[in-house]
């Protein structure tokens, strides 16, 4: 179990690192347009003038969503570009609420410099560790079998 770890570890450093880089020289830029693109979408369709805040501190989550579910599948399957793109739309959906709520605390609520920076710091935790759940929730089965050890069976197949 310790070097299932351990190698998982590795891939996952191995991994995150190329999409890290790869994210701040090109892929945050292409991501806050969609993000803005979406967020006037969503103005169009409900129609207000949403001036949500964009919270390019919290976009970089999608990193270790991604390295997660790439390392974790044996192979690129159709399932997998599949819980890859779920993944996304609900990451996206995570910034979308985050905007909001920065919004609401900022904008309309205009609460204190205080009192935001206390209420950040658990939005900033709760986003760091969304993608995990999220991987836990997509890929629990490709989960089980990579830490979990095979139950062995005494009767013929």
């Amino acid at each position: 179990m310790p070097e299932k770890l351990l190698r998982f570890s590795f891939k996952f450093l191995a991994v995150s690192a190329p999409l890290a880089l790869l994210w701040f020289w090109k892929l945050q830029g292409y991501y806050e347009k969609l993000f803005i693109a979406v967020v006037g979408f969503l103005s169009v369709i409900f129609r207000t003038n949403l001036h949500l805040p964009i919270p390019a501190a919290f976009f970089h989550n999608l990193i270790p969503f991604t390295s997660l579910i790439l390392i974790s599948a044996p192979k690129l399957k159709v399932r997998v570009i599949w819980l890859l793109l779920v993944g996304w739309l609900i990451l996206l959906a995570e910034h979308l609420f985050l905007s909001l709520i920065l919004f609401l605390l900022l904008n309309l609520w205009k609460v204190g410099d205080s009192l935001y920076n206390w209420l950040f710091t658990p939005l900033s935790v709760v986003s760091g560790a969304f993608p995990f759940f999220l991987w836990i929730l997509l890929m629990r089965m490709e989960i089980s079998q990579l830490f979990l050890p095979k139950p062995y069976s005494s009767s013929p197949r």
